[in-house]
């Protein structure tokens, strides 16, 4: 029962927010509890929700030993070694399959960045008569047109039925039925960092915008020492302004081609925003603290916890995905922060 492991704080600076016992549960839990959040917050925010089901239109099958490798829990090797899957090379046929998904989502993603009609899409993947599909969920403003999503040459799904969702309709139990972390079939997510690295073709180190910077930290720092009373902000402001300068030259060189498809060819869930309000609602609470410091948690007649409600650990949806990457099997990646540059 959701109750066993959700209360809403009920008193103090946090009242009415979502708290979470981490000795009770874990991300198989609180994903679904914070998607169902999330769509209702879309909901409240005047968009639309639809989900988009599909079915596969390509005939390659993966072969048997990368259907396994893709479905199987994540397992640690030896203490700091890589991970196995760091390691694993797939068929030809899987990457074929990976390389017409990047098509595939590329094109959703494109327009989502050209119109910013779109808010936020997730993919959520199933294997249809053992040929890999992928669904989407789809958050929209009011003038979304759906025929340009229709009117696209996929090259693995095409879209078969499209259910509009309101409040009533995304429900706890729906989420539940969706986010299954425990039974999930494609868990393919991980890039290993040296391919991450090779989407930044450059030594930072030798930027001039980098040692134009660094010269200037070295300045500000001898400033200081030798003037601990004067005020810094002269120094504080031009310091931004060549970490801004630093970041657009970042972006000039950076390969955002080979970014994205290094993401979008993976074979797992992918959550993707471009509008930040929708992620406003996404902010809950734990007892991690608590439990961390040794507090004795008591049942009080069934009825909570012997909490400190302001002192509690705060979390965002964000947060999950980062902290927790090896339950959640997910690609993860707030657009607006960066594609916009």
């Amino acid at each position: 029962m959701i109750n066993d492991f959700l209360n809403i704080i009920p008193e103090g600076k946090y009242k009415g927010m979502r708290l979470y016992h981490e000795d009770k549960c874990g991300s198989e839990h609180v994903l679904p509890i914070e998607m169902y959040y999330l769509f209702q917050n879309a909901l409240k925010n005047n968009y639309k929700v639809f989900f988009l089901s599909c079915k596969p239109i390509h005939n390659i099958e993966i072969p048997e030993n990368d259907l396994n490798f893709i479905k199987k829990p994540l397992q640690f090797l030896k203490k700091n070694e890589e991970l196995e899957y760091l390691t694993y090379n797939f068929s030809e046929k899987t990457l074929k399959i990976k390389d017409l998904q990047y098509k595939d989502i590329l094109q959703i993603y494109t327009i989502g960045i050209k119109t910013d009609s779109i808010g936020s899409f997730f993919i959520y993947p199933e294997l249809i008569n053992d040929l890999y599909c992928f669904h989407l969920f789809i958050i929209v403003k009011n003038n979304f047109n759906l025929d340009v999503l229709l009117s696209l040459n996929f090259n693995i799904i095409k879209i078969s039925s499209i259910i509009q969702h309101n409040e009533n309709t995304i429900t706890i139990k729906l989420m539940q039925k969706m986010y299954d972390l425990l039974n999930l079939q494609f868990k393919d997510y991980i890039i290993p960092f040296n391919e991450i690295e090779k989407t930044k073709p450059y030594d930072i180190l030798k930027l001039p915008e980098k040692i134009e910077l660094n010269n200037f930290y070295d300045k500000y720092f001898d400033f200081r020492k030798k003037n601990p009373n004067t005020n810094y902000n002269f120094f504080k402001i031009k310091i931004e302004e060549l970490k801004l300068k630093l970041d657009i030259k970042e972006c000039e060189l950076w390969d955002d081609k080979l970014y994205k498809k290094l993401h979008f060819s993976k074979m797992c869930m992918h959550f993707y925003f471009f509008h930040e309000i929708i992620l406003s609602d996404t902010v809950f609470f734990t007892n991690f603290i608590q439990l961390l410091d040794g507090f004795t948690i008591e049942n009080i007649e069934g009825h909570g916890f012997n909490l400190d409600f302001d002192n509690l650990q705060y979390y965002s949806l964000i947060d999950m995905f980062v902290n927790d990457n090896y339950q959640l099997f997910s690609i993860f990646e707030t657009v607006y922060t960066w594609s916009k540059k």
